[in-house]
Parts: C-alpha cells; sequence; structure tokens
C-alpha cells in the first residue's frame, strides 16, 4: 500500500484543509516525513497555547486516599459507610467511595478526591435514609470516629475558658483547673467544619424566615453536662452584622441538688476589637483565621480566676442582654438543638424571630441537645468523571474529539456508566478500557451518537444530539485517574507511512507529555469547536506553568462565557 510521497503529502494537506481541525490556523505545521516524540508534542503545545508546561506537569487532578472509618455513629440500622466530597446536610454531594457496614465495627475505603479539595465527609447511613456525617482531612486523617469531634492540626493554641470556680459549692469545682491572672484567654480556630457549621445551623433555623414556631415547639434552651464533667467549649459561627452590644449569659444549675440551686450566673464578654469582629470570612481555610476574628474569652463579671473545667451533671441554661437589659426571664430568646450530631446554641434579640442573630457551636463534656426535628442528609451521587482527548499529533488542543462521562452504577459499584456526549472529530475512532483493550461501545463513536462518519457532534458546530450510555463491569485493577480510557484512532490511507500499523492508541498523558487529554473529576463543559483549551478555561496556562499553584487546581470549574459546550 505504499504510496508516492508527494501523493501523500498533497492529500494529507487536502484533509487537514476539509477536516475539522484546520492546522494553518496554528502556528506551526506538521510535518510527517520526521518522527514526532514527547519533547516536539510538548513544544508545539506550548507554542500553540501560549503556555510554558512545568517539567514536573503530570497533569493528574486528584490525589488517592485511605481513611479508616468506625462504625460508631448514634444509629440504628446502619447499613453503609460512604466517603463524601461536601457535607451531605447542607446541599448536594457526590460519592468517592462506599461499602457496606454495620454498628460497631470499622472500615477502610480507598478514594480518588480532586486536589482542590480540603474537606471529605464520613457519612454512616441508614436502611431508612438517615445518617450522621463527620468532616476529615484527606490524605492526613488516617482514621474517623462519629463520637469525637475532629480539631484541625493548625498550630496549638490555648483553651477556652469558660467560667471561674468561685462561688461553686461542687467537689468538683476543687479539682478546677485555674488560670490566674486579669487577661481573658483566647482559643484559635481549630474546627476543620467552620463553613459547614455554619450551613447546619441554618438548616434548623433558615435565614431571613420566622422561625418562632419551631423553636417553641423544640422548647429547649440549655445543655446538661456529662457525668464525669469535663472542659466545655463554645465557638461563634456566625450572626446578624452589628450585634455587638448583645451577650450571651449562662446559668449553672446543680440537677442533683433537690431545689436545682444555681451555682452561679455568668455572661459571655467578647471582648473582640470592634474593627476585627465581624471580619471572619467563611471561604477561607480554617488557618486563615487569627485568634482576633474567631475567639470568645469567658469570664465572670468581677473576677478574675478563669477554669476550663465544668461539674458534671449540671444544666447550663442560657439568657440574652441586649442593650444592657437583662431578658434572663425570656428564654424563648436562646434555643438549643442538634442537627448531624452537633450542638448549637441560636439567640433571638429582636423581633424577626430568626433566631440567627448569634449562634453558637457547643462541644466537649456535654449531653447532646434535642435534634432539631427530621433533617436528613442529602442522597450522594456517585462521583462523575469526564475524559476528553485530541485524536492526532499537534492538533489545536480544543479537547473535543472525542468526550465521555463516566460514574460507578449507582445500583452496583462493580460497574460503570459510560456516556459518549461528543465527537469532534473526522477521524474513525473507538473508546478502549485500557488495562483490557477492551471496545467499551462495540463500534465507532459515530455510530454510537448515529450520524455520518466525520460529522462534528455536540461541539457547538454541526450536530446537536442525544448522548448515549452503556453499563459495562469494571475491569480488574481500574483507577478513574491512571488506568481508565484509551481512545483508539483509525490511520488514514494517506497517514499510513508515517505509521507501523493501521491504527494507534492515545492514553491519558503523563509526565513529560503534552496535554493531548485530560481526566477531570467532575461533569465538565468542554470547548467549542476550534476554541482552544487555554481560551475555554483560562485557568488552565496557570496550572500548566505550575503544578503546584493550588489556585489554579481547580480551573476545570471556571470556564470562559460563550466557549463551552454541554449536553446531558
Amino acid at each position: 500500500m505504499k504510496k508516492n510521497l508527494l501523493a501523500m503529502m498533497l492529500v494529507s494537506m487536502a484533509l487537514m484543509q476539509t477536516s475539522c481541525h484546520k492546522q494553518s490556523d496554528y502556528e506551526m505545521e506538521v510535518d510527517y516525513r520526521t518522527t514526532i516524540n514527547d519533547g516536539d508534542r510538548v513544544k508545539y503545545a506550548e507554542k500553540t497555547l501560549g503556555i510554558t508546561i512545568d517539567k514536573n506537569q503530570n497533569w493528574v487532578l486528584t490525589n488517592k486516599a485511605e481513611v479508616t472509618v468506625k462504625v460508631d455513629a448514634d444509629l440504628s440500622n446502619i447499613k453503609e459507610v460512604q466517603i463524601l466530597s461536601a457535607n451531605p446536610y447542607t446541599g448536594e454531594t457526590e460519592k468517592l467511595a462506599g461499602v457496606g457496614a454495620s454498628q460497631g465495627g470499622s472500615v477502610t475505603l480507598s478514594f480518588r478526591y480532586p486536589m482542590s479539595t480540603t474537606l471529605c465527609y464520613a457519612a454512616c447511613l441508614t436502611s431508612d435514609g438517615d445518617g450522621q456525617a463527620v468532616s476529615f482531612v484527606p490524605g492526613q486523617d488516617k482514621t474517623v470516629s462519629f463520637q469525637s469531634e475532629k480539631e484541625s492540626n493548625s498550630t496549638p493554641v490555648e483553651k477556652v475558658p469558660m467560667m471561674t470556680t468561685r462561688g461553686m459549692n461542687r467537689a468538683m469545682a476543687d479539682n478546677a483547673i485555674k488560670v490566674g491572672g486579669s487577661d481573658l484567654q483566647y482559643t484559635g480556630w481549630t474546627l476543620a467544619y467552620f463553613p459547614d457549621l455554619q450551613n447546619e445551623a441554618h438548616l434548623f433555623l433558615p435565614e431571613g424566615k420566622n422561625n418562632r414556631p419551631q423553636v417553641e415547639a423544640l422548647n429547649s434552651h440549655s445543655i446538661v453536662t456529662a457525668a464525669a464533667g469535663g472542659a466545655v467549649r463554645m465557638t461563634y459561627i456566625g450572626g446578624r452584622s452589628g450585634n455587638q452590644t448583645t451577650k450571651i449569659g449562662y446559668r449553672v444549675i446543680d440537677m442533683d441538688d433537690p431545689g436545682k440551686a444555681v451555682l452561679g450566673t455568668f455572661i459571655v464578654d467578647e471582648n473582640f476589637d470592634p474593627a476585627n469582629y465581624y471580619t471572619a470570612d467563611a471561604t477561607q481555610k480554617p488557618v486563615m483565621y487569627s485568634c482576633k476574628k474567631v475567639a470568645l474569652p469567658y469570664r465572670r463579671q468581677g473576677s478574675s480566676s478563669i477554669t476550663t473545667m465544668m461539674p458534671g451533671n449540671v444544666e447550663i441554661e442560657f439568657f440574652l442582654v441586649v442593650d444592657g437589659k437583662d431578658k434572663s426571664d425570656e428564654l424563648i430568646r436562646v434555643t438549643t438543638y442538634t442537627v448531624n450530631g452537633h450542638t448549637f446554641v441560636s439567640c433571638e434579640d429582636g423581633d424577626d424571630n430568626t433566631f440567627t442573630d448569634k449562634m453558637f457551636f457547643v462541644d466537649g463534656a456535654i449531653v447532646p441537645a434535642p435534634p432539631a426535628p427530621d433533617i436528613k442528609p442529602v442522597p450522594a451521587k456517585p462521583q462523575v468523571w469526564t475524559y476528553a482527548w485530541e485524536d492526532r499529533d499537534m492538533d489545536d488542543y480544543d479537547m473535543n474529539d472525542c468526550v465521555i462521562r463516566v460514574k460507578e452504577n449507582a445500583a452496583d459499584n462493580t460497574k460503570l456508566d459510560i456516556t459518549l456526549v461528543a465527537a469532534g472529530a473526522s477521524r474513525t475512532l473507538k473508546v478502549y478500557f485500557a488495562a483490557t483493550e477492551e471496545d467499551v461501545f462495540g463500534k465507532e463513536i459515530h455510530e454510537v451518537l448515529g450520524v455520518p462518519a466525520g460529522t462534528l457532534t455536540n461541539t457547538g458546530r454541526g450536530n446537536t444530539v442525544k448522548t448515549v450510555t452503556v453499563t459495562k463491569p469494571k475491569p480488574a485493577g481500574f483507577d478513574f485517574q491512571t488506568n481508565s480510557f484509551k481512545l483508539w484512532v483509525d490511520v488514514p490511507t494517506e497517514e499510513e507511512a508515517k505509521y507501523t500499523q493501521d491504527h494507534y492508541f492515545i492514553n491519558i498523558p503523563t509526565q513529560g507529555q503534552d496535554p493531548h487529554a485530560v481526566v477531570i473529576p467532575a461533569d465538565w463543559s468542554w470547548p467549542t469547536e476550534r476554541t482552544k483549551i487555554t481560551d475555554a478555561y483560562p485557568r488552565f496556562a496557570a496550572w500548566a506553568r505550575d503544578i503546584t499553584d493550588d489556585s489554579a487546581k481547580d480551573w476545570y470549574k471556571y470556564p470562559a462565557a460563550g466557549k463551552v459546550f454541554h449536553v446531558e
């Protein structure tokens, strides 16, 4: 089948001019008479895309982690443990991994998560849709338990002092840890899931709504300490601006005393610099918070002796002081409740009855407050991955020659749902499993979509058709990132002299290669026809240039308007 070289080149040039990819639109012409290596491809990509590629760039957008989860959530009929991408109590989330489990045991799960993710969630789920979830830092935390609240691994700081020992008549007070001096003690931001705590509170108390009926129905205004007593901490998590004159107070009541003796009455003195008091930004990472912004000192008025300890089996009953007026007889201004195993205290200092004027998270040696009624986790969806390829050497990098979406089958995680969503190539292409070289769809991709060979489909030009999904057994050793799929490409007759066989495979790129394919841990919108990926996703260039640039590791979430395409 050898042909005259000149004739071959003429046919090749004609093909390039009539196909969906005009090579003349770009800055280099391909000389098919020479061997093209990875170095040539990288140089071409850099010139075409106007970028410099980090020599360490491996085009991987996920990390792999393993965590052991103790199945000790306070639930009945636990059937499964899942690793989730977000808090299931505060919005939609995706399942990164899951395994059957039962109360009292432990399970170990391996999973992949996007590099831009700082927190994942372990969730125990029941057969009736109930559940509990706890956050952890993927890749750092090796075990997760539902019986102890996690703290971040930020710089150690002093504990929050809760109350004074002066005036207390319980034996526990004699063993309290005393802190001398008149300076108030502060705590740094140690809670890894601060933004989610705000959202959890708003599940029970929606912002901007009259929440008084549900607060009255719950009729809970206090918390109770555990039998052994110990440290109790309250952490401010949010509220309306301008509420500096609203103070929360509490009485400590001896539950073992028949007359319910009051051991002391206290207020929380929020001794912040007014310029910094309400500047905590929930969108920042936990380590970005300073003590001045998020600390709450606790003291008894007129006392300089402070302790972190509380006696066992006492009731801490909350009230408000508003603009200097004691509202201790109006208990309905404060409510305590539990969402997702977390205890909250929320306050109402005016008359709109939102009960979100001040909100606190409470943890330590306490018995959980009454649960907020009927709040269940949002069912997780399987994690979605998108794969997009270029089909030839030194092309236009619009990443739409073949695009598929993949996820584990919701009913059977040993199977994969694979959806063909776009075909922006003139060549004959097939999708194969990387490990087994099995043809995923069983035929050429244009035929799968029901369009003539070489027809631009679902790229913003040409045809727009319905996607096609097949369900296949997951191959042994399958890994979404590193051992997933590859593209089979038929070699046109006029290019046979370049290859030793009539087809070639395009694998997922690795270190030292050009970005001829992308693996996205999301339901991704791909560039429109002849739109370079750097134009469709401006942050891609920063990530390609520096693999360590944390601000660009989620580049695929920020498309340029009008330059991407998506079909369901």
